[in-house]
């Protein structure tokens, strides 16, 4: 009779490690927008709520869906670099959410002003502003756009 020893030994490539990795991130999400304590126009309307009045549309005002025209617009870029970050988390670097962020931000800032993505202001708004840039009054709304990582 011939008796044979076996040993079997699990091994870890890294998987582990990678799933630890992966755990630190979990629950993450980058935003993009006007966040509350943004600032106000001068006349004292909240710029969330200016966003918010564009965004949708109120009974003077039609809508001008800045932030989703930016999101679908970039959807494909947005979710590249999402997965950028993922993999440099997976392989052991710390997460930079704030390179998607900026992206985002600078994104939906890009769609304000823009004549050829959104309705054209009325010919008394223009002659009111001096201008026929949608959204763009004081500057006050692009530059309160920005990103936050939760």
């Amino acid at each position: 009779m011939i008796l044979l020893a076996v040993t079997v030994k699990d091994v870890d490539l890294g998987f582990k490690k990678r799933v630890r990795n992966l755990q630190r991130i979990n629950n993450k999400s980058v935003k993009a927008g006007v966040f509350e304590g943004s600032g106000s126009e001068d006349n004292g309307t909240s710029l969330v709520d200016v966003a918010f009045y564009n965004e949708y549309g109120t009974s003077k005002i039609p809508a001008r869906p800045f932030v989703r025209i930016a999101s679908e617009k970039n959807q494909q870029t947005w979710a590249n670099e999402a997965e950028r970050v993922v993999d440099k988390v997976v392989a052991g670097y710390d997460a930079n959410f704030s390179i998607l962020g900026n992206t985002m931000k600078e994104n939906i800032q890009d769609v304000i002003g823009d004549k050829n993505l959104l309705v054209p202001n009325s010919p008394a708004t223009i002659r009111r502003k001096g201008h026929d840039k949608p959204l763009i009054d004081t500057g006050k709304l692009k530059a309160s756009i920005d990103f936050g990582v939760e």
